[in-house]
């Protein structure tokens, strides 16, 4: 896990990396604009997390993730709060995607 000074930079260095569309949570999992339906975390690769701390609010922590189909090969970012601000479905996403796949 790397960091970076804010979540736009974070989004800009992985957009550099291919990582162009933006992922968000839904019922059934993530979904992009290029794909028909949502996709679980568990049929997806989380190749990258980036933290983003700000100092004037430590409970202000956000994760940008790159994540990438290895069906289609299409890669995107999901950006999430963690720790006490995290949303219980992110929290199980992000944990989903976490896990090693078989």
């Amino acid at each position: 896990m790397t960091s970076e000074a804010t979540v736009a930079d974070a989004l800009a260095a992985l957009e550099a990396r291919g990582y162009t569309e933006r992922l968000e949570a839904v019922d059934g999992g993530l979904r992009a604009a290029q794909w028909t339906a949502p996709r679980p975390p568990a049929e997806l690769a989380l190749d990258d997390a980036i933290r983003v701390e700000y100092d004037t609010d430590p409970a202000d922590e956000v994760l940008v993730l790159a994540i990438r189909d290895p069906d289609t090969g299409a890669r995107g970012t999901y950006v999430v709060a963690y720790g006490p601000a995290a949303d219980p479905r992110d929290a199980a996403i992000v944990e989903a995607l976490a896990r090693p796949t078989a």
